[in-house]
């Protein structure tokens, strides 16, 4: 009997349909994902909008409590997400980095 393996790659994508959360539904989402095994994250929208600096925190926090120093996220990619260039952002993608040196983040516009 094998065991299933954890997911490497997540994507979620919206083409012309907007997928709005409200924050508390953000927060499960994010923190329902398994990062132990997890290499890849695109969060992928058309048109603007997307991930936020809102989102962006969650995700760090929940890769902060998830307690493994060496995270295998690699790759977080945020095509179409519009991020204001300030020091919340600058602070949230330093923790990040400090979490997981070596993640590729592509995709933001700013």
């Amino acid at each position: 009997m094998s065991s299933a393996q954890p997911q490497q790659r997540l994507s979620l994508k919206a083409f012309g349909v907007h997928i709005y959360l409200h924050p508390d539904q953000w927060e499960l989402a994010l923190k329902t994902i398994d990062l132990s095994a997890l290499e890849e994250l695109h969060f992928s929208t058309k048109g603007g909008g997307g991930f936020s600096q809102v989102q962006l925190k969650l995700l760090v926090d929940h890769i902060v409590d998830n307690g493994a120093p060496s995270s295998p996220l690699r790759v977080l990619n945020l095509t179409g997400t519009e991020m204001p260039s300030n020091d919340v952002t600058r602070e949230l993608f330093s923790r990040l980095r400090e979490k997981v040196p070596d993640i590729e983040v592509t995709g933001i516009k700013s």
